[in-house]
């Protein structure tokens, strides 16, 4: 699951294989540090204990407002975002990596995005993260995290004249990632079945999607 740093606090579960939730991470943005700069701190709250963990770490400067956040395994991940540069905002393709069993090492780049990104929608699902939106030269790509390195997702053919709506979603026990796409002529729910890398219409007139 995955939370976008523009809120205040963004959310992200920490799930057993069963698929049952036994904890949320989340990102506090509601302090400020010694120079009064608002700082981003890494929570855990455990849903069995109910008990919120000290601060387990601290976004480094590097990491803009509007980047996402994914988990995956035992690492936590900042993807995309925007600056602002000259009074221009400007997308990044910067990302970040947290290791939950080495939290002494704190947050290390990893390889870049293919294109910059500002408020991308991203998941993961079996080693793999998913990014979409945020930019206008590239449909979407495929980080592999064994490999530390990225490749342009498959475009299905609605894209040329459909912009893909929010949120993304994984369905995880049938192995795709359920995709809104919403245009002046066409509103239709695709999945996109990542072990065969292949798109399907599911209902090509789904014309309702939202956030809630």
């Amino acid at each position: 699951m995955s939370g976008n740093t523009r809120n205040c606090s963004s959310y992200f579960d920490a799930r057993q294989r069963d698929g049952e939730i036994k904890g949320l991470f989340f990102l506090d943005k509601t302090r400020r540090d010694t120079e009064g700069k608002r700082r981003t701190d890494l929570h855990f709250l455990d849903l069995e204990r109910g008990e919120i963990s000290d601060v387990l770490s601290t976004t480094p400067p590097d990491v803009p407002l509007g980047s996402t956040v994914v988990t995956c395994g035992n690492h936590v991940y900042t993807i995309g975002g925007n600056i602002l540069r000259g009074g221009i905002l400007r997308s990044l393709n910067h990302v970040f990596r947290f290791d939950f069993k080495h939290a002494e090492r704190g947050w290390r780049k990893v390889s870049s995005m293919l294109y910059p990104r500002g408020l991308p929608e991203a998941l993961a699902a079996q080693g793999k993260i998913y990014v979409f939106k945020g930019s206008r030269d590239c449909f979407g790509e495929v980080y592999d995290i064994s490999g530390d390195s990225w490749v342009p997702l498959c475009v299905p053919s609605i894209a040329e004249y459909s912009g893909v709506s929010r949120p993304v979603l994984l369905d995880s026990s049938r192995s795709r990632i359920l995709v809104h796409f919403s245009g002046d002529r066409y509103r239709s729910l695709y999945a996109y079945y990542y072990n065969d890398k292949s798109w399907v219409c599911l209902d090509p007139k789904f014309p309702y999607w939202s956030l809630t």
